[in-house]
């Protein structure tokens, strides 16, 4: 008996084949389209409007043959090795705008790709030309780089876990210097006023050595690219724990000093993935500030409680099970009240989930008046 699932899986195959040779003719055909604008024309809008037409393509294509693959169980493997070469040997050479597309595919391949490619040259590749051109400064492009560098590290640091992780471990100091770098000095976020962005602005490079890129932290482009670089620091910490456990307590501090995700809300659930897992196992890191005074200690609790508020009205609920697990740990540090939040809807959540002990400690507090 002739088996229709296999014929049909058959028949699929042989149209994701057509269609990579059509999405590496595509690529190939844009980038050396983009040979022809110079560096001063790419900064015309219209131009990079044009130039990017091609780009959407491909990714309209990529898409579905992803969605395509994921259907009849596969793996993306297969079409990295069809376009990794072209995109490897043209993203070192291209144009800014044009290195943070390039990065963009990349990711969006590397999210469907298994465990087992970790361990080929290909993501070696990957990882080694991002950390070297993925942070590069350029005053009109340096957001979107960033922003899809980031992206990519956090996302090899999350398909390296548990039996993959060294395949990670060669790049881990160098990912977190980078990305650590990039994020305004000191922790400052975006409720920060403008003369203390403007002193940031005005230093070229940080006290450690760092490099500050001059970015206005107000910046909307910006607040993509500090999200994804929060998102990155975060599954590190999640996925590569066991390998940086001595260099845990300064990036639980920075990880924690920069939350909450500002704009890139899909990077939540994640962000609140980390701090559930940084609550329940290194409670010590987030509650006694281990290189830091206790003076950025409401700070921490504060962008805690905000993200489990963004958390939850984009849909990414804290589970109940989680909740009173989290719960028994702000009791055991003796956290009893909320820091300021300051919006009203914030800090209703905030109760609504945890009023157990916070609003006990309020009633207790009203008694004792």
């Amino acid at each position: 008996m002739v088996n229709n699932n296999n014929i049909n899986n058959y028949n699929q195959l042989n149209i994701i084949e057509n269609e990579k040779k059509q999405i590496h003719l595509l690529l190939h055909e844009t980038i050396e389209n983009g040979k022809c604008f110079d560096e001063n024309q790419l900064k015309d809008e219209n131009q990079q409007k044009e130039l990017n037409k091609g780009y959407c393509r491909i990714f309209s294509i990529l898409c579905r043959i992803l969605n395509e693959l994921q259907s009849i169980g596969e793996k993306s493997d297969s079409i990295v090795d069809l376009l990794l070469p072209t995109i490897l040997k043209r993203i070192r050479f291209s144009s800014p705008p044009l290195k943070a597309t390039l990065v963009s595919i990349l990711c969006l391949l590397l999210e469907e790709c298994s465990q087992e490619f970790t361990s080929t040259n290909q993501f070696h590749s990957i990882i080694n030309t991002i950390l070297e051109i993925g942070f590069l400064n350029n005053k009109n492009f340096t957001n979107y780089l960033i922003r899809n560098s980031s992206c990519l590290i956090g996302l090899s640091a999350q398909l390296c876990n548990n039996n993959y992780r060294d395949n990670f471990k060669p790049y881990l100091s160098k990912s977190i210097d980078l990305l650590i770098n990039c994020l305004p000095k000191n922790g400052n976020n975006n409720n920060n006023n403008n003369n203390n962005n403007n002193n940031n602005n005005n230093n070229n490079n940080n006290d450690n050595g760092s490099i500050n890129f001059g970015i206005d932290i107000n910046q909307k482009e910006y607040n993509g690219a500090k999200d994804n670089i929060i998102s990155a620091l975060g599954k590190i910490i999640l996925y590569q724990n066991q390998i940086i456990f001595s260099e845990l307590p300064i990036l639980i501090n920075t990880f924690l000093i920069s939350i909450p995700i500002i704009e890139d809300f899909p990077e939540l659930k994640s962000v609140q993935n980390t701090i559930i897992y940084l609550l329940l196992n290194h409670p010590q890191f987030v509650f006694t500030n281990y290189y830091y005074t206790n003076n950025n200690q409401d700070q921490i609790l504060s962008n805690i409680f905000k993200t489990f508020a963004l958390s939850s009205i984009n849909d990414y609920e804290l589970l109940q099970s989680d909740i009173i697990k989290i719960q028994k740990v702000f009791q055991q540090h003796q956290i009893q009240q909320i820091p300021n939040l300051e919006e009203e809807k914030h800090h209703s959540l905030i109760l609504s989930m945890f009023g157990q002990i916070f609003n006990n400690n309020n009633n207790n507090n009203n008694n004792n008046i």
